[in-house]
């Protein structure tokens, strides 16, 4: 990334975390729209970069902290008798990209290889047994454990189909 690039993008992740000062003393705004979005992907480019910025490092971590004036860089600020307020700073909503219902298949696999273990290695002496075990493991509901339990089944079949029709080739 060239020096102007990455200056760019340096000061879009300081305008997307901070705000903008606006031409009145205390006066600050936002990015918004295709703004926020650019200086989203500039934040992104500078985190895959690294090493990050210091000062953009300590920006981040003031939107994340949950009691931010404790912070050892808010106490140097107002030790050195300036003063500011991470009070009014952005902070991060976690979202997903789409609406979309997605299927967490890593989840499934998860725990349906976890109630496989139990039952063969016989810490779980049936499916109901390993269903109440897995509940409690991984906090799921009877509903979408025995959902998940019929999906793992099912996979495992198809599995052993799969392999009996096409047979692994000998070297």
């Amino acid at each position: 990334m060239a020096k102007a690039d990455n200056e760019d993008d340096l000061r879009l992740a300081r305008d997307l975390l901070a705000g903008q000062w606006g031409e009145e003393m205390g006066e600050i705004t936002y990015l918004k729209g295709k703004d926020a979005l650019r200086a989203r992907a500039a934040l992104a480019r500078l985190l895959l970069a690294g090493p990050l910025d210091p000062t953009l490092a300590v920006m981040l971590a003031a939107v994340f902290e949950l009691e931010p004036e404790s912070m050892s860089f808010q106490r140097a600020v107002v030790r050195s008798g300036g003063e500011t307020s991470f009070a009014s700073w952005q902070t991060v909503d976690f979202k997903r990209r789409s609406n979309k219902r997605s299927v967490p298949m890593l989840r499934d696999e998860t725990v349906g290889l976890w109630m496989q273990q139990r039952l063969d290695d016989g810490t779980a002496t049936s499916v109901k047994d390993a269903t109440t075990q897995a509940m409690k493991e991984f906090h799921l509901s009877p509903a979408v454990v025995k959902s998940i339990w019929l999906r793992w089944l099912r996979s495992c079949r198809t599995q052993a189909m799969l392999k009996k029709a096409f047979p692994p080739e000998r070297a």
